[in-house]
């Protein structure tokens, strides 16, 4: 058996595991898009497309949850000739769908704005463009994507062939979200293989808990936050209703928050829905100014039995989690440049979580040299990223070619990520014994931190810890 390690190596981003088992069966975990890259790293291969195998060799895909860098390029494997089973969770199906239909519409945008480029295919940079075109995926082909999902249920065994079975372990994070736990029998041994997936926080506002995994064999641990533990106290709705009084209440201001369309959009709702319910929510108005985000809500509201005891519970009492008084959805653009003429105060969520696109931009331009407002980030901000600009405090800022001066209040605060911190990982890797766990492979993070992590690893006790190079093979 053959483990390749194809994304997500010494990186957050782009996740993708190809396990090759001795009768030739070919398991796919995980389809990632490198969010950081996209294609600009991408060149033709012996296959002519972006992968460095023939996807028409695959036997089976597996999916640990939604997000774009564990799904976003699956509409590719299936044009360059995949037709085989997807397996993930009725959730991350629900929201992948989601996520690759919105990607697959921006792609009809971005081929559309390109064909007015009366000379862009004569350029270097034009040609460029063009290859990058052909693998730009659309409805047609997400669809041919989503009608190849098995949903399967948590933390039951599910028999793939004979002697090979997977499990989706509760891994939180996000709804849906799933540890793979595979369990292959070959030539009378029986080697079990863990892939954590994204791994989850306890106590995370409407996500179940992560659950322990089994013992395995072969970890495969994400590493985004290795190294770190959160520094303040989780009070998810406390902090949220500072961030209200200080900017809505105090200052008469309006408070702009870039947030991730699936998950993090979601949470926001589920907070505030409860601090209405508790009449803590002073009376402005709330936006969620995003057609994504909304969408997602839908979606989430018909998932509740996945939802956590507290959330499952509200909802059974008030038959509502994420809607109250105020509170508007806002589809179309006009819809959302009519929010800059309000002169109350208001909050908006929308999408980027970090500023890097979208409708958020919009907002921050319109509220920016406002002193009363605030722009309020709920999540890490790559290098780069408006966000990232932003948070250095900089007393003046160019976006979109224009300058303006910083006067609003820049906030952050880390204590809404769904991603495990330190601590969470160890405990995650605490079920595996030191003296039986065969190796432990580190993936989905920071190169340095990787290597500060395996040596805290090493020391308890697990001393065949690897940190794979992208392509890299390993026999099990």
């Amino acid at each position: 058996m053959k483990l390749s390690f194809l994304g997500a190596c010494r990186q957050v981003t782009g996740s993708m595991y190809l396990l090759e088992l001795e009768d030739d069966f070919k398991i796919l975990i995980d389809c990632g898009l490198d969010t950081g890259n996209k294609f600009k790293d991408v060149v033709p291969d012996q296959y002519g497309n972006i992968f460095p195998f023939d996807p028409s060799d695959l036997d089976l895909v597996i999916l640990t949850h939604a997000h774009m860098d564990h799904t976003g390029l699956l509409p590719n494997l299936v044009r360059y000739g995949y037709d085989g089973q997807i397996l993930s969770t009725a959730p991350t199906y629900s929201l992948t769908r989601l996520l690759l239909l919105d990607s697959a519409a921006l792609n009809e945008r971005r081929m559309e704005a390109a064909k007015k480029e009366s000379r862009f295919a004569l350029s270097e940079k034009g040609r460029e463009k063009n290859y990058y075109h052909e693998h730009y995926y659309l409805e047609r082909h997400v669809e041919d994507t989503t009608n190849r999902f098995v949903s399967i249920a948590f933390n039951q065994p599910y028999r793939i062939i004979d002697g090979v079975s997977v499990t989706f372990v509760t891994a939180g994070h996000l709804l849906g979200a799933a540890h793979v736990f595979i369990s292959v029998k070959e030539k009378g041994e029986i080697k079990k293989i863990l892939f954590s997936g994204d791994i989850g926080r306890k106590g995370y506002p409407m996500l179940e808990d992560p659950i322990a995994p089994p013992k395995a064999d072969y970890v495969i641990c994400e590493t985004t936050y290795a190294n770190r533990n959160l520094t303040e106290v989780a009070d998810y709705e406390g902090k949220l209703l500072e961030m209200i009084i200080e900017t809505c209440v105090k200052k008469s201001g309006r408070l702009i928050i870039p947030s991730f369309a699936i998950g993090k959009s979601q949470m926001l709702l589920y907070l505030l829905n409860n601090l209405y319910m508790n009449r803590k929510l002073p009376p402005v108005r709330v936006f969620l100014d995003s057609p994504l985000a909304t969408g997602a809500t839908r979606v989430s509201k018909k998932q509740i039995k996945y939802m956590n005891k507290e959330a499952r519970e509200r909802f059974e009492d008030y038959e509502e989690i994420f809607d109250f008084e105020n509170l508007s959805y806002v589809i179309e653009s006009k819809q959302s440049k009519k929010i800059f003429d309000l002169t109350e105060p208001y909050i908006v969520i929308a999408s980027a979580g970090m500023a890097d696109g979208g409708r958020v931009i919009g907002h921050i331009k319109h509220n920016i040299e406002n002193p009363n407002s605030t722009i309020f980030f709920i999540n890490y901000c790559a290098e780069g990223t408006l966000g990232a600009r932003l948070l250095a405090q900089p007393e003046n800022i160019q976006i979109d070619s224009k300058d303006y001066k910083v006067r609003a209040k820049i906030a952050q605060s880390e204590i809404y990520s769904a991603h495990a911190w330190h601590d969470d990982i160890v405990e995650f890797l605490s079920v595996q014994q030191p003296t039986e766990v065969k190796k432990i492979f580190l993936t989905h993070g920071e190169s340095d931190n990787m290597e500060i992590f395996r040596t805290e690893l090493n020391r308890l006790g697990y001393q065949n810890v690897d940190i794979p190079e992208k392509g890299q093979v390993f026999d099990l």
